[in-house]
């Protein structure tokens, strides 16, 4: 912003002191901008207001907004979820993106811009032990077009995962694993900011920014979702699935003694078991460490081998590689007889 001609900035933070790695950024910044570093929780009321009060006291008027707050890094399936686990995601993204638009809409009618950073969780989906982060984002994807629907100035950014600062500087190494092998890949933060200037002259709307491989995340996907039919076109190589209708005509024991194998093979990859080592089909999946990551991770490698859409609870209800691949041989094997 301050390359764009910003020359006065209030930056606003819960603590209201830098974090160590930006000191050297803002001592740079001061060079260019007049820095006014303000303390607020955005997600409660009486910060926000006495935030607004500050800013009016001051010589200037506000010019816009940048909501960037990332929420808490809180890795929860929805089994896991509590209302305390929720409402710490949506405190600072839903409650304080509202709440800066209900401090702002009067004290400050003609904001030029009203940009929150929202996140691609929200748009794609699917990303494990998120749910409570993409819902957060998806409220700031609903205030921005609620905004513009007014004619108010309201941009969502839905942010694919940036690499080395914000929450993905926090993911552990399986989650980023697991991001590339599903076609989101993390991109630097210069490539990042230099696509905001692009869109400052877009005031309105919803904007998906990041770096995709649609043809590796549409891979062994079975849903019909328009929005991914008309983005997406279909790998013409081999997604590394399976051939389901010939296994479904197999004998009966052919087709579980193939789908167990192909069932150790995700499980085993899984938990890093070295080639040769034993897995047995009658060992539940919690004693050999299978946590609940882990367990979506084995659900996504099963429905892209098989083609088919698997309930979050696959593990927790067939607990075993001989119980799973019971189940999934019953969901592939040839239709009853009339």
């Amino acid at each position: 912003m301050a390359e764009l001609g910003a020359r006065h900035l209030t930056l606003v933070s819960r603590s209201g002191r830098p974090a160590p790695e930006a000191a050297e950024l803002l001592a740079g910044l001061a060079e260019e901008a007049e820095v006014d570093i303000v303390r607020a929780d955005l997600g409660r009321t009486e910060d926000v207001a006495r935030l607004v009060r500050h800013i009016e006291a001051g010589p200037r008027p506000l010019g816009g907004i940048v909501h960037a707050a990332g929420g808490s890094y809180d890795e929860r399936l929805i089994s896991e979820l509590t209302w305390e686990s929720i409402e710490d995601q949506l405190e600072a993204k839903a409650y304080g993106g509202w709440l800066l638009h209900e401090a702002t809409e009067k004290a400050f009618p003609d904001l030029e811009f009203f940009v929150v950073y929202s996140s691609v969780s929200s748009v794609l989906g699917g990303f494990v032990a998120q749910g409570h982060y993409a819902a957060g984002n998806a409220a700031l994807d609903g205030l921005a077009d609620w905004r513009a629907r007014r004619g108010l100035p309201g941009l969502a950014l839905n942010w694919s995962s940036w690499s080395r600062v914000g929450m993905s500087s926090r993911m552990n190494d399986v989650l980023i694993q697991e991001l590339k092998r599903g076609g989101v890949h993390l991109f630097s933060p210069t490539r990042a900011l230099n696509t905001l200037v692009g869109l400052w002259d877009q005031p309105r709307g919803q904007r998906v920014v990041g770096d995709f491989d649609w043809d590796r995340y549409m891979a062994g996907r079975v849903t019909g979702d328009l929005f991914f039919d008309r983005l997406a076109r279909r790998a013409a190589e081999d997604d590394g699935g399976l051939d389901v209708a010939a296994l479904a005509a197999l004998s009966p024991a052919d087709r579980a003694a193939a789908v167990t194998a192909v069932v150790r093979e995700k499980v085993a990859a899984v938990l890093h078991l070295e080639e040769g080592d034993e897995l047995d089909p009658n060992t539940e999946f919690v004693s050999l460490g299978l946590d609940s990551l882990m367990a979506q991770q084995v659900r996504s490698g099963l429905e892209q081998a098989f083609r088919l859409p698997l309930p979050a609870s696959l593990t927790h209800d067939h607990p075993t590689v001989r119980q799973l691949a019971g189940f999934l041989g019953e969901r592939i094997g040839p239709a009853p007889a009339a």
